[in-house]
């Protein structure tokens, strides 16, 4: 048995926000960024509107030009820290001026240190990864043995939660309690198992890292204890790894499947499980019970079994709803995205059917986490996709 360790899918993307209103600095701290891993910069050239995104998203840090006209670096960083949220928030500020002149004032109204726009850019690297680091704190001191990503945070924002009396009906989830056996060879067995579903369904994109983390606090809120919620987040992602022998004319048909194409897509339940289930890894069989159990529907009328009620085991009653509150609340070539409260509301008018109305309600209980990792994602998705630039 391993310590819990950093999860494989989904990992911090600090969000960083540049404010000046000369767009030749700004573009070219963004890239000397992005060379070094930093994916997630966004620059803006007047403080309102980063004031605005301040307000909206929280970022991990802010770099602030104190020369800017209307509003100057130094009310910029007052007026941020008047905002609850950002009260803890790192700011630098950067000047081409004197900074013995300006460093008391910055400090005053909130900058946690000033720097001159002469400095070379391994300097601003430095300083950077310092003051992310310096963020993390106090969450590692919180849980050494867990990094600190933004998404992980939410799992533990439920530690300590009582988790039902009876384990009765969990299924795999319940030998995992206490301890992972998340191990370096099964880290990199599910990335490229991962990134073969991704390559067999054109729609995958982010769906489903994020509808991992859905089920997992969903799983939370239900009673999951930290380690078994680490557990389904690491293998849910496998729940479509059988669409692998389901061929592409079917997969990625537009229209309705008829009848003939119906069978061949219901068979992915099984094929994965198949796949799956004779694995030496404990989270890979967890996996296959995900697998073979996330089609199935509360009143027994769903496949590839026609489980009813807590025959299914939980890990496949979370899924199925983190998988459709996903598919509701993303975009599709065929459809809009869903407002995440519409796509709550909507599941919730299945409980009993085809959800369980005990995971429906956990879902529930849980919005505010669901909705920040929604946003998290739409936030990182964009740089997700972004290979480094060169400087200029």
């Amino acid at each position: 048995m391993n310590t819990p360790r950093t999860l494989p899918f989904a990992p911090f993307v600090p969000r960083i926000c540049i404010v000046d209103d000369n767009p030749v600095v700004g573009v070219r701290m963004q890239k000397l960024l992005n060379t070094r891993g930093f994916r997630n910069v966004t620059v803006f050239r007047s403080a309102w509107p980063a004031l605005q995104a301040c307000h909206y998203r929280l970022p991990d840090l802010v770099l602030v030009d104190y020369g800017m006209p209307q509003i100057d670096g130094i009310r910029f960083i007052e007026a941020l820290r008047h905002y609850p949220p950002a009260r803890k928030l790192p700011i630098v500020m950067f000047t081409g001026q004197s900074l013995e002149a300006l460093r008391p004032r910055a400090m005053e109204a909130g900058a946690n240190d000033v720097l001159s726009k002469d400095l070379t850019g391994e300097e601003l690297l430095g300083r950077v990864r310092g003051l992310l680091s310096a963020a993390q704190a106090p969450f590692e001191m919180a849980a050494p043995s867990l990094a600190a990503p933004v998404l992980d945070r939410v799992l533990l924002a439920d530690a300590g939660r009582e988790g039902p009396a009876s384990h009765g009906g969990w299924g795999l989830l319940a030998q995992y309690e206490q301890k992972a056996e998340i191990t370096d060879e099964d880290e990199s067995t599910l990335r490229h198992l991962s990134r073969i579903a991704a390559l067999r369904d054109r729609n995958t994109g982010q769906h489903t890292e994020r509808m991992a983390y859905y089920a997992a606090v969903i799983g939370r809120r239900y009673g999951l204890s930290l380690t078994q919620a680490q557990m389904l987040v690491a293998a849910a992602p496998l729940h479509d790894i059988g669409k692998v022998g389901v061929p592409d004319a079917v997969l990625n048909k537009c229209g309705s499947l008829n009848d003939e194409e119906r069978t061949a897509m219901r068979r992915h339940p099984t094929l994965g499980f198949e796949l799956l289930r004779d694995s030496s890894s404990a989270v890979i069989r967890l996996g296959a019970e995900i697998s073979l159990s996330h089609h199935e529907r509360f009143d027994g009328s769903g496949y590839p079994q026609g489980l009813r009620g807590h025959e299914i085991p939980l890990s496949g009653r979370l899924v199925a709803v983190a998988d459709v509150l996903d598919a509701l609340s993303s975009e599709r070539p065929y459809k809009a995205a869903w407002p995440l409260h519409l796509a709550i509301r909507e599941i919730g008018a299945q409980a009993g059917t085809h959800f369980d109305p005990a995971v429906v309600s956990a879902m529930t209980d849980a919005s505010d986490q669901l909705l920040t990792i929604k946003q998290y994602f739409e936030m990182a998705e964009p740089f997700a996709k972004t290979t480094p630039m060169t400087l200029i």
